[in-house]
């Protein structure tokens, strides 16, 4: 089963959610004076849902942009 995450940060301020609501109501508070965005979803294995909250946003980002599906995997 995978799980669909949300990862948005605006300025310093970051979020990592399942839930889309959640996502808005972040938009809503942090919305004043935005300098730099980064905001994409991912679609991972249940499995792999705790690792991948370990990442920092950009990480996650470069992960994704790679084509990496297995996020934080053991070595």
């Amino acid at each position: 089963m995978k799980i669909k995450l949300y990862f948005l940060k605006i300025n310093e301020n970051e979020i990592k959610t399942t839930d889309y609501k959640e996502l808005g109501k972040f938009v809503r508070r942090n919305r004043k004076d935005i300098k730099e965005i980064l905001c994409f979803s991912w679609e991972i294995p249940k499995n792999k849902f705790e690792r991948a909250l370990e990442y920092s946003i950009e990480e996650l980002y470069e992960l994704k942009k790679k084509g990496v599906t297995n996020a934080k995997e053991d070595s």
